[in-house]
Formats: C-alpha cells, sequence, structure tokens
C-alpha cells in the first residue's frame, strides 16, 4: 500500500481557553468548508460504529440537516440551548465538585 497524503487544519489559541466555544467553532469550519466547496462536501450517514457518520459523532441527525438546510451555526446553537439549560439544572444535584 502506497502513503496517501492527508490533510486537516490544525488550531492554536492564543487567548484565553474560557472564551472559546468549541461546538460552535466546529459547526462555523463546516460552515466555511461548505460554503468554500460546496459541490465536494459529503456527510456520511449511518448509526452504526463503523459508519464514522457526522451523525453518529454528533449524536443526531438535526445539526446535520440544519447546516445542509442553510441555518447559521450561531441559531443551530440557540436551538440547543434551552435543552443545554435545563441539562445543566438537572446535573447540578449530582456533581461532586462546583
Amino acid at each position: 500500500m502506497r502513503p496517501s497524503v492527508q490533510s486537516g487544519i490544525d488550531v492554536l489559541l492564543k487567548d484565553r481557553i474560557e472564551k472559546l466555544r468549541p461546538v460552535l467553532t466546529g459547526l462555523k469550519v463546516i460552515k466555511a468548508i461548505m460554503d468554500l466547496f460546496p459541490s465536494k462536501i459529503e456527510f456520511r450517514e449511518g448509526w452504526k460504529a463503523e459508519d464514522f457518520s457526522f451523525d453518529l459523532l454528533a449524536g443526531t441527525a438535526t445539526i446535520r440537516e440544519e447546516l445542509l438546510a442553510g441555518v447559521e451555526p450561531e441559531d443551530i446553537e440557540i436551538g440547543w440551548a434551552k435543552d443545554s439549560r435545563a441539562f445543566q439544572a438537572k446535573r447540578k444535584k449530582y456533581l461532586l465538585y462546583s
């Protein structure tokens, strides 16, 4: 088997990491790639581990569907904020440390 060239991105944070919103950052990177290369973007589908699909990694098909429908990453984040707040409140009583 011949070696192949692999591509990727490397992100270096030069400011405080507390400011980073990693999921939103990831969505913005995906959106930028979709905007730059619309005919080349392809999402794998499937729910088995060997499928290594976007939906499996995201835990839902909704994010992929919203990105493909042109929903902005910030609006996707707003959409799950209510669920996130409810989860944060529910988990609080189970935390050993605050």
